[in-house]
């Protein structure tokens, strides 16, 4: 059966969203969604990586606040679910899974597997559907597939095994197809 990883800030959670929001409200901002174009936040807003990671911890820990990235996520999970084996990969800290586990809960999405792993590249799936640049470039080079979650900061990636997605409707036809193909 296809294994499929997929990731949850800026796949499932709109993660950096409510980033932004704390972001603008501590430095005294106005910074917005669309201004994140590179995935290093410290590089690009000048922030250590303590204050990067502080902001980070205020949105796992206020997960409740978390809005999904599409309506009805949960539709496409299932979906997902229904033609592979599923589990969610974060890198966000294992301190956070169960955070993440009661925001799954709260939108539907039940008795899902979650890891937590900074390198995804090297694990034992077929599929990865996230929206980090490095992952993206770190599967396609180990020849896996990535379905590159379509996000500002990731705009200038582009390499074999990279396939750019808008909705998770389209990872579900990206799948569907692939099983086709298998059989």
């Amino acid at each position: 059966m296809l294994k499929v990883a997929l990731d949850f800030d800026c796949v499932l959670a709109d993660t950096i969203t409510v980033w932004v929001q704390i972001y603008n409200k501590k430095y005294g901002r106005s910074i917005k969604r669309s201004d994140i174009i590179e995935w290093n936040l410290c590089k690009l807003l000048g922030i250590s990586e303590d204050a990067m990671w502080e902001i980070f911890h205020l949105c796992w820990t206020e997960w409740e606040n978390l809005p999904p990235m599409e309506d009805n996520i949960c539709v496409g999970v299932e979906q997902i679910r229904k033609m592979s084996l599923t589990d969610v990969v974060t890198s966000a800290k294992f301190s956070y899974i169960e955070s993440i586990r009661l925001w799954l809960d709260s939108i539907g999405i039940k008795s899902i597997n979650i890891f937590s792993k900074s390198e995804k590249a090297g694990l034992d799936y077929d599929i990865f559907i996230d929206d980090n640049p490095s992952t993206a470039l770190s599967v396609s080079e180990c020849g896996k597939i990535c379905l590159l979650y379509d996000q500002p900061w990731n705009k200038k990636v582009h390499s074999n095994n990279i396939i750019r997605i808008n909705y998770l409707s389209d990872a579900v036809s990206y799948i569907n197809k692939s099983i086709t193909r298998r059989l």
